[in-house]
């Protein structure tokens, strides 16, 4: 058995309907809303971190630069350190040598 709507069912259905739809209406205002202050932050946020991203590549630019000054700085001390050896050598043969000399000389003198 169908049953028949009636002028007031129709009514109510309608009115039911007339809420429903308004108050969907309200919600995708309220959701684009969100979506539209939900973007604003997701660019702000972008824009932070493109900034961040190149304050981190400029600090590790300047790391890698200080890393190598230090590897030039440690290879040059390494390098004046040869060379101090290699003038302490020198001078102590100049020493002998003088030595030598100077025993010679006064060697003679004694004579």
């Amino acid at each position: 058995m169908t049953e028949r709507w009636t002028d007031e069912t129709l009514d109510r259905f309608a009115s039911t309907v007339g809420a429903s739809i308004q108050a969907n209406n309200e919600l995708i205002a309220s959701n684009s809303q969100a979506i539209a202050a939900n973007s604003g932050a997701i660019a702000t946020s972008d824009g932070r971190l493109t900034r961040m991203e190149s304050a981190i590549t400029e600090l590790s630019q300047a790391q890698l630069r200080m890393i190598q000054e230090s590897a030039n700085y440690r290879r040059d001390m390494l390098e004046m350190r040869a060379d101090i050896r290699e003038m302490q050598a020198e001078v102590r043969g100049l020493q002998t040598e003088n030595r030598r000399i100077l025993d010679h000389l006064f060697g003679q003198q004694s004579n």
